[in-house]
């Protein structure tokens, strides 16, 4: 996984060789998700039978950075750059599909880790 600055997505895709990748990117800052999206319109095109899933976000509804639509709005807008074969989601804390918090964000996603 890769979401953090020290590894930009740009250099993630020159590491995805021939081994299969899930992607994280955190879009906590609109310029970070911006940059993030923007990569992966320019680069999962050439490894999408090896990028497996992109997961936007990780805790981001635990930590209250975003409500559940918010965070399905920032799912549906990178959906819209990937291949179909790609599949988009989030991971979150478990607490937060269990009191309701994340009901906008479960009819979204494609994966979702908890």
């Amino acid at each position: 996984m890769f979401g953090t600055r020290s590894i930009t997505p740009q250099l993630a895709f020159g590491k995805v060789a021939k081994t299969d990748a899930f992607f994280l990117f955190r879009p906590d800052v609109d310029a970070s998700l911006n940059a993030d999206k923007a990569a992966l319109a320019a680069n999962v095109k050439n490894f999408a039978d090896q990028v497996y899933a992109v997961t936007i976000g990780s805790e981001t509804l635990y930590r209250g950075n975003f409500t559940g639509k918010q965070l399905s709005d920032k799912i549906s807008d990178v959906k819209k750059v990937l291949p179909a074969s790609v599949k988009v989601g989030t991971a979150d804390s478990w607490n937060k599909y269990a009191d309701g918090t994340a009901d906008d964000v479960i009819r979204n996603p494609d994966v979702t880790i908890l």
